[in-house]
């Protein structure tokens, strides 16, 4: 390995007369590192067994069945666990024997390896689903594996005996395998499957002959829903531009929103304690909520002018005065904030001001 480093060096010249060890250059300079051999010896020909995939190291061999004794047609979950030290990523599926009658899917590959200076150990997983079709005894295997431990230098086979399944009959949709049947493989299973259907058992409703999907209620119903979804469509998208022309409205349905928005920073701010930043809060959301609410223009928002509004508007007299008193005492706090009293009951006071006269209009 070669890399390119730079390396400050001192030039022995000193730079000034107050300094006393000299001056420094950065140089360039290639620093490689010595090589590094690795011997890869041949895996030994004798005694290679059949089937060797090349794996190298110690490995450990589990098979496991979740249940033995089934009926036709259930599922089966069997799982084979190569564990130990090695390349375990290079490991393919195993081969073992699987009966003609039953019908094995891909495996499901589950890793827990972890790779650490010392090499790399953990164990994997294939999780096989089998489904018997038919009734009767079976042997599943035997499951054999094997590999070469270099600490020995020998070849090691591992081997586990087949799994004995007893497959017994279903309910009524699978039936006992022919003597006389004489099935090659599993794309055998799957033609059977598909040409020869089992009778259905259980009660099924009955559709009189003549009685066509066409032109009936259903059907016409179907044809129409696009129609009748389309119109609302277009209907809901004109209310939508009457909304969007209409600025005074949308300010005015917006209002109440607004003003919540704007209480709720003033509850942050009250409680940071931030005294000058609540009342300033508080008194625009009383005002900007009067003045959307009722389109007045914040020039124009006189108490005369707001009691004009209320009037017009029906609102109740004790509501309307109870919110022209909350903004009078949120303009006083505003401007004359060593004389408000407590932020607590100025917040509870604006909201529920708001709030009544949100019952009202």
């Amino acid at each position: 390995m070669q890399v390119e480093v730079v390396v400050r060096e001192s030039t022995g010249r000193p730079r000034s007369i107050f300094d006393m060890f000299g001056g420094f250059q950065d140089v360039r300079k290639s620093a490689t590192s010595p090589k590094v051999i690795i011997d890869v010896r041949d895996l030994p020909a004798a005694g290679q067994p059949a089937g060797f995939s090349g794996l190298t190291g110690k490995f450990n061999m589990t098979v496991k069945a979740d249940k033995t004794t089934v009926k036709a047609g259930d599922a089966v979950t069997l799982k084979l666990t190569i564990s130990g030290s090695g390349n375990l990523y290079q490991l393919q599926n195993p081969t073992f024997t699987i009966p003609p009658d039953i019908e094995v899917y891909d495996p499901k590959l589950t890793d827990n390896i972890s790779v650490k200076a010392s090499g790399m150990s953990g164990s994997r997983s294939f999780e096989y689903v089998m489904i018997p079709r038919y009734e009767g005894n079976f042997a599943v295997g035997p499951f054999e594996f094997s590999y070469y431990d270099p600490a020995t230098d020998r070849y090691v086979k591992l081997s586990e005996p087949a799994l004995a399944l007893t497959v017994e009959k279903g309910d009524g949709t699978t039936q006992a395998v022919s003597p006389t049947m004489n099935i090659a493989d599993k794309r055998d299973i799957q033609i059977i499957g598909s040409d020869i259907r089992y009778i259905k058992q259980g009660q099924y409703s009955l559709r009189q002959r003549g009685d066509h999907f066409f032109l009936s209620a259903l059907w016409w119903l179907l044809m129409l829903l696009p129609i009748a979804g389309g119109t609302g469509a277009i209907a809901y998208h004109i209310h939508q531009e009457k909304q969007a022309g209409d600025v005074a409205g949308s300010r005015s349905r917006k209002a109440k929103k607004m003003a919540v928005k704007r209480m709720d920073g003033a509850r942050r701010l009250m409680v940071k304690g931030d005294q000058k930043g609540f009342n300033e809060e508080v008194m625009k959301a009383l005002t900007e909520y009067v003045s959307h609410r009722f389109n007045i223009p914040v020039a124009d928002l006189s108490r005369e002018r707001m009691r004009e509004v209320f009037t017009a508007r029906t609102v109740p007299q004790d509501v309307a005065d109870g919110l022209i008193k909350v903004l009078d005492e949120a303009e006083f706090a505003r401007f004359a904030p060593g004389a408000s009293g407590p932020m607590e009951a100025m917040y509870e006071s604006s909201l529920s001001a708001i709030i009544q006269m949100e019952d009202h209009v």
